[in-house]
C-alpha cells in the first residue's frame, strides 16, 4: 500500500536508526502528496511525474547534496551525491507498466546504472532488484557483469524479503535476497533489521559512524502555564508602588520584570528518542525475539507469531500517534488545534536547526547565519532599487498630536492578543492585559512619541527568517518576519485612526487593499462586472496586470513626503515621516541576534501602518492613467480594462495607458518586470494583432489571466478556474483521507471548513454561480466524497440529506447562494465599496408591504451581462426578513441566512 500506510512506523525507526540519506521502495508517492510523507530533520526527493513514484529519497536537512539527472525518467533511479560519494537508489518492478519485458527493463536499468557509476567519485548503490542475489539466473549473470566491470562489491548476503504463504493447506516459508547493496567504499557495515513490511531495513554505515539519535538538545522557552491575567495586575499593582514610570524605558522594566515573575524562562531538552511508548518497545523485543528463532530454526510457526507481532505493532504505533495528536487537538487554544492538524500533515518542522549552503560550504554557525541573513534581506532591496534616498529633516510640531485617555484604551484594546515580541521583549498580550492600571502611562508615552518621535529601540524590528519553499539550504528560499515591538504598535494604533480621518478614501476607490469592508473578492466582483458589461455592450477592451518585485520595500519616504506634505496636518506629518525614517532590524536564530542594519527605505514589515502608508503612496494613480481606463487594486495587485470604438483604438489606448502607469510606478520608485506583463483581448470577435508593445517589450495576449487567486478568461466561461478548483479538490481530497485516521467527525469536519472550503471555494461568488453544469456537478460529487469520508461512509449506506444534516454542511450550490446574499446585503448595509454599492442600488426596488426587503432585477442586455453581481440576485426573493436601511451585524446576517439557505 506504499509509504502513506507505514509512515508513522517509518518516522520512528528513523528515529532510532538516524541515517543520513534514506531510500524506499514500493513507494507509490505522487508530488502532490509529498506533505503527507515528511520526517522532520529531513528532505525529500522524488521523481516528479504523472505517475506515482516508486522510489523515494529522504536526506537529512543540513547535508550539502546536489541530485543527479538521470537519462530515462520511466525508470525508478533516483542519484545523489554527498561530497566525494554518489548514492543510487532504485525499485526494478515485479510488475512492468508499458510494453517492456522484464530482460528489456533490466537492460535499460543497467545501461542507466553503468552511466551513473561512470565516475571517479565512490559508489553505494541500493535497492529492491527483484532479482534473487541466491538462485541463479540471467538477470543476476547481468548485474554480476556490471559490478564486476564497475569493482562494486555486493554486502547483501542472506535473505532480505520472507512471506508465509498457504498452498493448499501446507503452510510454507517464501525468503528471497532481491535487496541488493553495492558499494566499492571500504570498511562498510551492512546491518539487517525487521521491519512491518515483508522487506527488511538494510543500513549500510561505516565503522566511524555514531548514532546521534539520543542527543539532547536544550531550549529556552517561556513558561505560559501560571499566566493569568489576574496575576498580571497584582503583580503590576505591586511593582507600581515603588515604581516610576516616566519613560519607555522604566516600562519596558517594569513589564520585564512582570513578565519574568509570572512566566519565566526555562530550559527544556529535548531528547530525540525511538522510545513513543512503552508498549511499543516491547513489542518490537518481542517480534524481534520470535524472528530470530526463526532464523535458528526455519520454523514457519515462529515467522507467524512474529508477523502477527508486525501487525499489532503497526496498529500501535498508529494508535500511539493518534493519541499525541488528539492530546494537542483537544486543548481549548486553536493555534494547539491547528498545530496538531499540520504536524499530521507534514507542515511543521519540529526541529530549530538552520543550515544554509554557500558555494558548497555549509554554515551552521547562528551567528554567522543572522549576519548572512541580515545582508542578504538588506541587499535585496538595495539591489532592486536605482533611486536614492534623501533624508527629510522636520523640526519639531508646534501643535503636536495627542490623544485621549479613552482613545488609547481603545487603541490598545484593538491590539491582537499575540504572544510574539520585538526587540523590547514584551509580548502584546501582556500590554493589553496590563492596560487597566498602566493605560495613562501609555497615553503619557504615546504623546509624548508624537511630540518627539519613536526612541530607536521602538523603530528596530527583530526579524526572523522563514522558510517558504524549496531547499531549506537556499538563502534564496527564505523571506523575512518581522516582529516590531508592542508599544510601537500601540502608537501606530493611535496614529492609523487619525490618518483615516485626514485622508479617508485618499488611497482611490480603485483601491480594495487593507480597507474597512474591502477584500479580494470585492475586487473581483468589480473586475468580473467592468470585463461582463463590456461583453455585455458588445465592446471590445483590453485586460492587463504589470508585475511588481518587493513594492511594498520599496516605499521611497522622501517622495512620501513631498506627496502629503500640503494634504495633511503638521503633526501626523511630523509622526508619519518620523515612523518611516532611520529604520533599523536585526536578525534573531534561536535567540542569537546580529549586529543591527540600517534601512532607509519602505513601509515597515509587519506593523500597522504600514499598508495603508502604501495604498496612500500610489493613491494618484486612478488619476494618472487617463479616462479610458477602468481599474481594480488589491495591495501592489492592480488590473486595468481599457476600452475604444475600435480594435486600434483599443490597441493604441492600452499602449498609451500601460506606458502611463509603468512610468508612473517607475517614478514612485517601483520595480516593474515588463516582460511579465499580462494581457487578454476581451470582445465579440478575435483581433487582427496577438499583441501589445510597451518600451520596446512585446506582450502578447492570452486567453486567460490569473487574478487574486482565480483565473478570468476572455469570455468569463471560467473553463480555467472550473479546472484549477477541482484538481484543487481532488489533490486535498486525498490528504483529508489520510488524516481522517487520526482525528475524530468533529474535528475532521472543522479541518475540512477550514482548509477544504476555504481553499476550494475561495472567491465562489464571483465565478461558481456561471460555471459548467458539469463543473459543478462533479464540485458537488467531491463534496459528498469529503462528508462521507467523514462519516466513514465508505460504502454509501447514508443519504445525502443524512449526510448533510448530520455534518452540517451545505451542498456548494447552497453554500454560494448563501454568500452571495450575505454579500450583498453587507455592501447594501456598508454603502462600501462605493462603485459595487452604486450598481447594487441601481437595480434595487422595495415592495409597499415590505419596505425593508430589498429585490433586485436582471437589466442585462446578453448573457454575459448576468455575471454583473446586481443582475444574478433572483436569489434574494427568498429573504423574508428585514435588512435594508436597517442597522444589522454580521453576525445576525449570519444567523438569517442560515435559516434561508440551509435545510439543517
Amino acid at each position: 500500500m506504499g509509504i502513506k500506510s507505514k509512515i508513522d512506523y517509518l518516522r520512528l525507526e528513523v528515529k532510532a536508526k538516524d541515517p543520513d540519506i534514506i531510500f524506499i521502495a514500493e513507494a507509490e508517492i505522487c508530488i502532490d502528496d509529498i506533505n503527507l510523507v515528511k520526517i522532520d530533520r529531513y528532505e525529500i526527493e522524488i521523481i516528479e511525474r504523472t505517475s506515482k513514484s516508486r522510489v523515494l529519497c529522504y536526506v537529512r536537512s543540513g547535508l550539502n547534496h546536489k541530485r543527479l539527472q538521470t537519462t530515462d525518467i520511466n525508470l525508478d533511479v533516483i542519484a545523489i551525491e554527498v561530497k566525494n560519494v554518489r548514492y543510487i537508489g532504485i525499485y526494478k518492478g515485479f510488475k512492468l507498466q508499458g510494453f517492456d519485458s522484464q530482460t528489456a527493463h533490466l537492460h535499460k536499468l543497467i545501461k542507466e546504472l553503468e552511466q551513473l557509476s561512470n565516475t571517479t567519485k565512490k559508489l553505494i548503490i541500493g535497492g529492491d532488484f527483484n532479482i534473487d542475489l541466491l538462485k541463479p539466473s540471467s538477470g543476476l549473470n547481468e548485474l554480476e557483469k556490471w559490478s564486476f566491470t564497475r569493482g562494486l562489491t555486493q554486502l547483501v548476503t542472506e535473505n532480505t524479503r520472507r512471506r508465509v504463504v498457504n498452498v493448499n493447506g501446507l503452510i510454507r516459508v517464501e525468503e528471497s535476497a532481491i535487496d541488493h547493496v553495492y558499494t566499492d567504499l571500504e570498511n562498510m557495515q551492512l546491518i539487517q533489521s525487521f521491519s512491518v513490511s515483508d522487506h527488511d531495513f538494510l543500513m549500510v554505515k561505516s565503522h566511524q559512524y555514531t548514532n546521534q539519535a539520543t542527543k539532547k538538545i536544550k531550549k529556552l522557552v517561556r513558561d505560559w502555564r501560571d499566566y493569568d491575567k489576574i496575576m498580571v495586575e497584582a503583580i503590576i499593582s505591586d511593582k507600581m508602588e515603588t515604581t516610576q514610570i516616566s519613560s519607555h524605558d522604566e516600562l519596558n522594566s517594569l513589564l520585564n520584570d512582570t513578565l519574568d515573575e509570572i512566566a519565566p524562562l526555562r530550559v527544556i531538552r529535548i531528547k530525540e528518542t525511538s522510545i513513543i511508548s512503552t508498549k511499543v518497545e516491547s513489542l518490537k523485543k518481542r517480534r524481534d525475539r520470535f524472528l530470530k528463532k526463526y532464523k535458528k530454526s526455519g520454523n514457519p510457526e515462529h515467522l507467524i507469531k512474529a508477523k502477527s507481532f508486525t501487525a499489532t505493532l503497526k496498529k500501535s504505533v498508529k494508535k500511539e500517534t493518534k493519541r499525541m495528536l488528539q492530546c494537542k487537538a483537544k486543548s481549548n487554544n486553536p493555534k494547539d488545534f491547528w498545530k496538531a492538524v499540520n504536524i499530521a500533515l507534514g507542515k511543521v518542522n519540529l526541529s530549530s536547526s538552520l543550515t544554509i549552503r554557500e558555494n558548497d560550504h555549509i554554515i551552521d554557525n547562528k551567528s554567522e547565519l543572522a549576519e548572512k541573513f541580515g545582508a542578504f534581506f538588506l541587499n535585496k532591496v538595495i539591489s532592486l532599487s536605482c533611486h536614492n534616498v534623501d533624508l527629510i529633516k522636520l523640526n519639531k510640531p508646534e501643535h503636536p498630536l495627542t490623544f485621549s485617555f479613552e482613545q488609547v484604551k481603545m487603541a490598545n484594546k484593538s491590539l491582537s492578543n499575540k504572544r510574539s515580541y520585538g526587540i523590547d521583549g514584551i509580548p502584546q498580550n501582556l500590554l493589553k492585559d496590563g492596560a487597566e492600571l498602566l493605560c495613562e502611562n501609555y497615553r503619557q508615552l504615546v504623546n509624548r512619541f508624537c511630540a518627539n518621535g519613536l526612541p530607536d529601540e521602538l523603530k528596530t524590528a527583530r526579524v526572523i527568517p522563514l522558510h517558504k519553499k524549496g531547499s531549506k539550504q537556499e538563502m534564496t528560499n527564505y523571506r523575512p518576519i518581522s516582529n516590531l515591538s508592542s508599544l510601537s504598535k500601540l502608537y501606530e494604533k493611535c496614529i492609523l485612526s487619525r490618518l483615516n480621518d485626514e485622508l479617508k478614501d485618499h488611497e482611490g476607490l480603485h483601491q480594495h487593499g487593507f480597507r474597512q469592508n474591502h477584500s479580494t473578492e470585492t475586487a473581483l466582483l468589480q473586475l468580473q462586472g467592468m470585463i461582463a458589461e463590456t461583453l455585455d455592450t458588445n465592446s471590445s477592451g483590453i485586460v492587463y496586470s504589470v508585475d511588481l518585485s518587493a513594492a511594498f520595500d520599496l516605499l521611497m519616504p522622501d517622495k512620501f513626503y513631498y506627496l502629503f506634505k500640503d494634504k495633511i496636518s503638521e503633526g501626523l506629518l511630523y509622526c508619519l515621516m518620523d515612523f518611516l525614517q532611520n529604520r533599523k532590524f536585526i536578525i534573531d536564530i534561536d535567540g542569537t541576534k546580529s549586529n543591527v542594519f540600517n534601512l532607509d527605505r519602505g513601509c515597515v514589515q509587519g506593523s500597522i501602518l504600514g499598508p495603508k502608508l502604501f495604498t496612500l503612496y500610489l493613491g494618484e494613480l486612478q488619476h494618472k492613467l487617463g479616462p479610458n481606463s477602468n481599474l481594480v487594486s488589491y495591495a501592489d495587485d492592480t488590473y486595468v480594462l481599457v476600452s475604444g470604438n475600435s480594435e486600434q483604438e483599443v490597441i493604441n489606448n492600452t499602449e498609451v495607458t500601460l506606458k502611463k502607469h509603468i512610468d508612473y510606478l517607475k517614478e514612485m520608485g517601483m520595480v516593474v518586470n515588463e516582460s511579465k506583463t499580462e494581457s487578454m483581448w476581451i470582445g465579440p470577435s478575435e483581433p487582427s494583432k496577438d499583441s501589445i508593445r510597451v518600451n520596446g517589450t512585446v506582450c502578447k495576449f492570452s486567453n486567460n489571466i490569473k487574478a487574486l487567486g482565480i483565473y478570468l478568461d476572455k469570455d468569463l466561461s471560467w473553463d480555467k478556474q472550473a479546472e484549477f478548483v477541482i484538481n484543487k479538490g481532488k489533490s486535498l481530497l486525498s490528504h483529508f483521507k489520510f488524516l481522517r485516521k487520526y482525528f475524530n467527525e468533529q474535528q475532521y469536519l472543522k479541518i475540512v471548513s477550514g482548509n477544504y472550503y476555504g481553499a476550494v471555494f475561495y472567491a465562489c461568488t464571483v465565478w461558481f454561480d456561471k460555471m459548467k453544469t458539469i463543473h459543478k456537478t462533479k464540485l458537488n460529487a467531491m463534496h459528498f466524497r469529503m462528508l462521507r469520508v467523514a462519516c466513514r461512509d465508505y460504502k454509501h449506506e447514508i443519504s445525502k440529506d443524512e449526510l448533510m444534516t448530520r455534518c452540517k454542511r451545505a451542498t456548494p450550490i447552497q453554500w454560494v447562494r448563501f454568500l452571495t446574499s450575505s454579500k450583498a446585503i453587507k455592501i447594501a448595509r456598508n454603502k462600501e465599496p462605493p462603485d459595487l454599492y452604486d450598481s447594487l442600488m441601481s437595480t434595487c426596488y422595495t415592495e409597499p408591504r415590505k419596505p425593508d426587503i430589498g429585490y433586485f432585477y436582471d437589466n442585462s442586455k446578453r448573457k454575459h451581462g448576468k455575471q454583473i453581481f446586481h443582475n444574478r440576485l433572483e436569489i434574494m426573493k427568498e429573504i423574508d426578513f428585514p435588512w435594508l436601511n436597517r442597522i444589522i451585524t454580521d453576525d445576525e446576517i449570519r444567523i438569517e441566512m442560515k435559516k434561508t439557505f440551509f435545510k439543517f
